[in-house]
């Protein structure tokens, strides 16, 4: 196969895997158990229909096998060279997007102005004008704002 043979291939799979519903369903199924349609739609938060066509689209990339027994079919993954790579990009992901931690400290969190306060100040008699003077450390229930 040539480079460009590679390129497709590899951006073929990656749009495979790039959707999150579908992203579920694989990552499911790393534990080794095999999952049926209906189960697969309830771990991917779609609707049954949704989840069929997720799994069409993973089987024809490779990345899913379909076995049949009797009238049940379940969905495993193909091999461990897709458990591989999809473990690998789960350690990318988290390195490259750390969580967001809030770092606003707590003496802000209570200086929020309410809608109330900037359009009408008299429904609940205080105003921005008294949040500064009395400062938000004695603005607290039952001495500022009464919501």
């Amino acid at each position: 196969m040539d480079a460009l043979g590679n390129d497709s291939a590899v951006s073929r799979v990656a749009g495979a895997i790039a959707e999150p519903a579908r992203t579920k369903m694989l990552c499911s199924l790393m534990d080794g158990h095999a999952r049926t349609s209906t189960e697969m739609a309830v771990i991917a938060e779609v609707s049954a229909s949704t989840a069929s066509a997720h799994l069409a689209r993973l089987k024809a990339d490779g990345l899913i096998r379909l076995h049949t027994q009797g009238r049940h079919r379940y969905y495993s993954l193909a091999d461990a060279q897709v458990a591989g790579a999809i473990e690998a990009l789960m350690v990318i992901g988290h390195n490259v997007a750390p969580r967001f931690v809030c770092a606003t400290p707590t003496r802000l969190q209570f200086a929020r102005t309410c809608y109330d306060h900037m359009a009408a100040p008299w429904r609940c008699g205080f105003t921005t004008i008294s949040w500064r003077r009395v400062g938000w450390h004695r603005a607290l229930p039952g001495r500022g704002p009464t919501h």
